[in-house]
């Protein structure tokens, strides 16, 4: 349990990057 744990976090941490960049590119091109 504690790796597929471990990893689902990661996964969330990499999903959040994605999101925050997504986010600023978007702010940017205003």
């Amino acid at each position: 349990y504690q790796e597929s744990r471990m990893g689902l976090a990661h996964l969330e941490a990499t999903f959040e990057t994605l999101v925050d960049a997504f986010v600023f590119l978007d702010k940017n091109k205003d």
